[in-house]
């Protein structure tokens, strides 16, 4: 079911989040930029990393200068996210 294929999504980035390696690669304007390499064998959604595993995967940190509040607002409107993601293509939410 998709909220079971959700739950395994969820778990797979946590434990990347908590158990890689990460190396810094910036920190500029208070956004720490790192990145790690994940193994081939990594199965995320039932299906194995493989030959994808050659990209990094990044992550950033920092901190917003606002309410939690007003910064989950964004997260739930869709329509602005090109004002802030330059890189979007595309957002649509998947029920």
């Amino acid at each position: 079911t998709t909220e079971e294929v959700n739950d395994d999504l969820v778990r797979v980035v946590v434990s990347v989040i908590e158990r890689c390696e990460w190396s810094q690669i910036s920190n500029a304007d208070g956004i720490s930029v790192f990145r790690t390499q994940l193994p081939a064998a990594l199965s995320i959604g039932g299906r194995a990393l493989g030959s994808a595993a050659k990209f990094y995967c990044v992550k950033a940190t920092g901190m917003l200068d606002a309410p939690p509040a007003h910064v989950y607002k964004y997260f739930l409107d869709n329509e602005r996210v090109h004002e802030f993601n330059e890189f979007c293509k595309q957002v649509r939410d998947v029920e």
